[in-house]
C-alpha cells in the first residue's frame, strides 16, 4: 500500500477544488462530490475486504485513506444499527416509503421465481440493485439537508435515484422480455415503477422550488 494522500478527502471541508463556497454549490458541484465520494467509498470496501482479519485494519485503513468519513457513511458501511428517530422521519417522506415498498416486492417477485440463480442472473441482480438504490438515496438526500447550502445536494441525491427508478424499469423490461417474471408480475411492477418516477420527478421539483436565492 501506497503512502502519498492521492485521495485526500476531508468529508468537512467546506471548500470544492474551485474554492466554491459550499452554500454557494451548484448541482453541479454536487454530483462531482458524490462521484468522489462513490469512488473513495469503494476503495474503502475494497480495503476493508482485504484486511477484514488483520488486527489492524482500522489504523491501517485510515493511514491509506487519509479522510476523515462523516458519521452516517461509517454507518452504512460498518453495519450500525439506523437511528430510530430518523427511520420514522424517512418514513413520513411518502416517496421514500413508497420506493422501499417497491424495492421489498420488486425482490419478493424475482426471487419467487428465480430462488437461489436471483442473485447470479445478470438482469435480476442488476434490477434488485437498483430497486434498493432508490429509497437509499432519498433517504441520503434526507441526511443531507434543506438548508440553503446542502438543498442541492438533496436535489442531486433525488436524481441519483431516478437513475436507479430508471435502470429499475429496464431491468424489469428484460426480466418480462425473457420469460423470468411473467408479463402479469412485470406489468404490475412497472406500472408501480412508472408511478414511482413521476413521485421522484415531483420531489425534484419540490425541492428545486425552495431555490428561492437563485
Amino acid at each position: 500500500m501506497k503512502d502519498e494522500p492521492d485521495e485526500t478527502w476531508d468529508a468537512y471541508n467546506d471548500e470544492t477544488p474551485g474554492e466554491t463556497s459550499r452554500d454557494e454549490w451548484s448541482e453541479e458541484d454536487w454530483e462531482a462530490f458524490f462521484d468522489q465520494q462513490d469512488v473513495l467509498n469503494a476503495k474503502y470496501r475494497e480495503l476493508h475486504e482485504t484486511l477484514r482479519n488483520h488486527p489492524r485494519r482500522d489504523e491501517l485503513i485510515a493511514h491509506e485513506m487519509h479522510w476523515n468519513l462523516p458519521e452516517q457513511v461509517l454507518d452504512q458501511m460498518t453495519g450500525e444499527p439506523p437511528n430510530p428517530h430518523a427511520s420514522r422521519e424517512l418514513a413520513a417522506i411518502p416517496v421514500y416509503a413508497a420506493a422501499e415498498t417497491f424495492a421489498l416486492d420488486l425482490d419478493r417477485a424475482i426471487v419467487a421465481r428465480l430462488r437461489a440463480r436471483a442473485q447470479t442472473d445478470d438482469d435480476a441482480a442488476r434490477t434488485c440493485r437498483a430497486a434498493y438504490a432508490i429509497p437509499a438515496e432519498i433517504a441520503g438526500g434526507h441526511d443531507v439537508g434543506y438548508e440553503r447550502e446542502t438543498l442541492c445536494g438533496n436535489i442531486v441525491c433525488c436524481k441519483r435515484a431516478m437513475a436507479n427508478v430508471l435502470e429499475c424499469l429496464d431491468g424489469l423490461l428484460a426480466l418480462r422480455a425473457r420469460g423470468i417474471l411473467p408479463p402479469k408480475v412485470a406489468d404490475a411492477l412497472l406500472a408501480r415503477g412508472r408511478e414511482l418516477k413521476q413521485a421522484v420527478e415531483q420531489r425534484i421539483e419540490e425541492l428545486r422550488a425552495r431555490l428561492w436565492w437563485r
